[in-house]
């Protein structure tokens, strides 16, 4: 009851302070509106409808449901290493990190706020889009069925996060390397193109996606896909875990928490 009680602590105060900064807000939710229009009118997802033989309409749904992936992920994967960082500047980290409440179960709590977060934001996109008539013929009821194919990628997206959280507090400084990686994600997956099929088999998320989107064109789906897309999220989260709690005990033996 303890841990539940310090999570929802947490889940609540990371909302507050979302709310608190509505400049920041709002300009993340423009910016996150404008890549996903910049990746729709320059024919990204021209080789998606080759691949999931769709029309055009149903392209730049398949288009979405791959931005909607990637949006997510990058949140859970930065999360954990913003959260250690926010809480260096604020002169608590050292407090919550030999508290009895385990670390990674405050960072999930925080990463389930940054994901609201990134539901208000993809709403702002889907309703633009839907006032201006970008995304025709859509299935609204299918299309959020299969958003939920993400929840597993929570798991698998969370442990890379502790990897990069843990990092962050022997190294302090990751901010670039996260960067890299969510860029890396929209890159080298197949969220704007179908030219990286092997990401299938690495990235949380990459698997679940082609679920989603095959699920959303009616298209058939291989129970063995299914099996596959869970256990690279079970794999991710327990190496991230595992990684994070060596990660931790190093620093502690160093006793460098307090030179954060």
């Amino acid at each position: 009851m303890k841990t539940l009680r310090a999570c929802w602590y947490e889940f609540k105060l990371a909302i507050l302070r979302t709310v608190r900064y509505k400049i920041s807000f709002v300009s993340d939710i423009v910016v996150f509106c404008v890549i996903f229009f910049v990746i729709l009118f320059t024919n990204a997802g021209y080789s998606l409808s080759l691949a999931y033989n769709s029309s055009e309409s149903q392209a730049k749904v398949i288009l979405l449901i791959g931005y909607v992936f990637w949006l997510f992920s990058s949140t859970a994967l930065g999360d954990s290493t913003n959260v250690i960082s926010n809480e260096a500047t604020a002169g608590t980290l050292e407090t919550k990190l030999l508290s009895s409440v385990p670390v990674p179960a405050l960072l999930f709590a925080r990463l389930l706020s940054g994901l609201l977060y990134s539901v208000v934001s993809m709403a702002c996109v889907l309703i633009i889009a839907g006032i201006f008539g970008w995304l025709k013929s859509v299935e609204p009821i299918r299309l959020a069925c299969a958003l939920l194919i993400y929840l597993p990628s929570i798991f698998g997206m969370f442990g890379i996060g502790l990897i990069l959280g843990g990092l962050s507090l022997n190294h302090k400084r990751v901010g670039q390397l996260t960067f890299i990686i969510q860029t890396g994600m929209l890159l080298l997956t197949d969220v704007i193109s179908a030219n990286f099929p092997i990401s299938n088999y690495i990235v949380p998320y990459a698997t679940g996606m082609d679920i989603a989107r095959n699920f959303y064109m009616h298209s058939a789906i291989e129970p063995v896909r299914i099996v596959l897309y869970f256990a690279i999220n079970a794999v991710w989260f327990v190496i991230g875990y595992t990684a994070f709690r060596k990660l931790l005990s190093a620093t502690k033996r160093r006793g460098s928490l307090a030179n954060y």
